[in-house]
């Protein structure tokens, strides 16, 4: 006799399932496989990082890039302490005693490298300007440093470099004027 075989259920969806399984797994596997790519990419960066490191070309360049820094920092320093050794004290006190012939200092500004010292003022006319200008060089006396704060230097080639004409605050006419002298340190 014959067995009947009895399976009502449709054959189309019986190997949906399995297709469904295999898919899933196959997905999982290339983001594994993905993530393991990424993970040894990673691994070999940090291996090549390392040996750049222990190299001795690596060592040599970060030293003279911290000795570049280091030379920068240091001339920055010593610009900074050649500017506090100016003495400020007898160059305000020198300044004004030839200040009382009318013109009023706007600023003075040492420039350090060239031993120079910038002077920005107004005066009411010229003839006040030329006599502060003429005034300045033989009274004009700077301490030189290293030296006894008694003995001193006179300022050297006083210029008068600019002058131009501007308005006072109550609206009175003014002349803006730029002296530069030389001191010997």
């Amino acid at each position: 006799m014959k067995t009947v075989n009895l399976n009502y259920a449709p054959v189309r969806y019986r190997h949906v399932t399995w297709y469904a399984c295999f898919g899933a797994s196959a997905l999982c596997l290339f983001a594994l496989l993905f993530f393991y790519q990424q993970l040894v990419a990673e691994a070999s960066a940090i291996d090549a990082n390392i040996t750049q490191i222990k190299s001795p070309q690596h060592n040599d360049n970060a030293r003279l890039s911290a000795h570049k820094v280091n030379a920068d920092e240091m001339m920055s320093v010593q610009l900074a302490m050649r500017e506090l050794t100016i003495p400020w004290e007898a160059l305000f006190e020198t300044l004004e005693t030839l200040n009382g012939s009318g013109v009023r200092l706007l600023s003075v500004e040492p420039e350090v490298k060239q031993h120079q010292l910038k002077i920005t003022a107004e005066a009411s006319d010229i003839k006040q300007i030329l006599d502060y200008v003429s005034a300045l060089a033989p009274q004009a006396n700077l301490p030189r440093a290293g030296k006894n704060q008694t003995q001193t230097d006179p300022l050297e080639n006083v210029l008068l470099i600019s002058q131009a004409p501007a308005t006072g605050t109550s609206g009175q006419p003014l002349l803006n004027f730029v002296v530069e002298a030389k001191w010997a340190f």
